[in-house]
């Protein structure tokens, strides 16, 4: 009903949403007026909004508008470039036979197009710019991949995604999604795009989770959660991993992020639990280290199997030719290094079971983890410092590496820049945060 009511001649209608006023006119004729009248007294900006909504009523609205934007165009040509486009393209749309208040030609003599991008605020008209920047400019697919990871509109987004060569939007696409904060709308942008069929790139449920709190995220935070809804993409990931090992830490990460609600975190978790039931069972105490202590660990182990078990085997057997082995001090030598190394071998064997490789490319430096190197700064002196927090296997206090065992790297794990903690040393704060290689 009021959407044909609307259309009346006599009604006029300003504003938008809850605050949006109506009014009735004696006459359409009045009502024509009372617009003139507004249309003479507004901004530019508002002249733009009225010929938008009023521009339809009559055909000679339409051109006195048409003429009006085009006058306030050429006059804003010398200050402002960005604006004179949006009303000459205003102008355009309602008297497409007159010729172009400010041409494309001007708009790309002004400066640095990018800029001047940043300050078109209609899509339409910024679509029209950037097809022109195609179609006149050599370096297009620079300015098309970085208007990219500024743009905010939706339709820009696809259309600029669709221009760009299959090559440049693969290269585009992975950085994005490997750094959703660089491009915020661009990744959201991205991932409402994906499809199932798609192969999935590392990461890109940590990030799902990391844009959850990033401040960069604020005006599409409501996008983001509906990843986490039944048949988002959080769900099609956790039903997509790979082992049991990155279920886990998923459903870790997922049971520790702030800022999603319980039903949706709910809906992720069951999805997980779903394809590994074992996940509901305690998890089993993993050792972080580096893939070389781990390959030093195996050959060790490999050794101690295959050269120092036979030789004290070997050499039980010769001390029990020895006679009474009550006072065969040989043989209960070896007997123990029998049981030494019976130990040693079972313990390698255990711990090379539970161990895990640490990988650089996939260290998130959000916050000190394991695989981090934290740059400190002493408060009370201003001395700098740095360390590294790895494995059991790794350490070495001398060289400032320490496992994540150790007191002093418990008290730093978790911490972001910025953070201080009380240690041994006095009060610190964490600086900066790398992978430690």
């Amino acid at each position: 009903f009021w959407s044909g009511a609307r259309r009346h001649k006599q009604l006029l209608v300003s504003g938008t949403g809850k605050s949006a006023m109506v009014s009735w006119s004696e006459s359409a004729d009045a009502a024509d007026e009372s617009i003139r009248a507004a249309f003479a007294k507004a901004t530019p900006a508002e002249k733009m909004d009225l010929a938008r909504k009023h521009g339809k009523r009559s055909k000679e609205l339409a051109r006195e508008f048409a003429q009006g934007l085009a006058q306030e165009a050429r006059r804003a040509a010398p200050r402002s470039a960005a604006l004179a486009w949006e009303l000459s393209q205003s102008a355009s749309r309602l008297a497409p036979e007159e010729p172009e208040a400010f041409p494309v030609e001007e708009l790309l003599a002004s400066g640095n197009v990018l800029a001047l991008l940043a300050q078109i605020g209609d899509q339409t008209a910024r679509s029209r710019a950037l097809d022109a920047i195609r179609s006149r400019r050599d370096d297009w697919i620079d300015i098309f991949s970085e208007q990219f990871l500024r743009e905010e509109d939706q339709r820009v987004l696809a259309s600029i995604f669709e221009a760009l060569p299959e090559e440049k939007r693969t290269d585009l696409s992975r950085r994005i999604l490997r750094s959703p904060r660089s491009a915020p709308r661009a990744f959201v942008w991205l991932c409402e795009g994906m499809g199932s069929e798609e192969p999935i790139p590392a990461g890109l449920f940590a990030s799902l989770l990391e844009a959850l709190r990033l401040d960069e995220f604020s005006s599409v935070r409501a996008r983001v959660k509906e990843f986490f809804d039944p048949g988002g993409l959080a769900v099609t990931l956790a039903r997509s991993s790979s082992s049991e090992e990155q279920a886990r830490e998923m459903l870790d990460a997922l049971n520790r992020v702030g800022g999603l609600e319980e039903h949706r975190r709910a809906t992720v978790r069951e999805a997980l639990l779903m394809k590994y039931p074992e996940l509901r069972a305690p998890a089993r105490a993993y050792l972080y280290s580096t893939a070389e202590a781990i390959e030093a660990r195996r050959k060790e182990l490999q050794h101690l199997k295959s050269v120092e078990l036979p030789a004290n085997a070997e050499a039980m057997r010769a001390a029990k030719e020895h006679g009474d082995l009550s006072e065969n001090f040989e043989y209960h030598a070896a007997r123990q290094r029998h049981e030494y190394l019976s130990a040693r071998i079972a313990s390698l064997a255990d711990d090379l079971a539970r161990a895990r490789a640490l990988d650089p490319a996939r260290i998130d430096v959000s916050e000190v983890r394991v695989g981090t190197r934290v740059g400190l700064r002493e408060v009370a002196s201003g001395s700098e410092r740095k360390v590294t927090i790895l494995g059991p296997w790794d350490s070495r206090p001398e060289d400032a590496i320490y496992s994540y065992e150790s007191e002093f790297a418990q008290a730093l794990l978790g911490l972001r820049t910025g953070e201080r903690v009380r240690v041994s040393d006095g009060e610190m704060e964490v600086t900066s945060v790398e992978p430690w290689r």
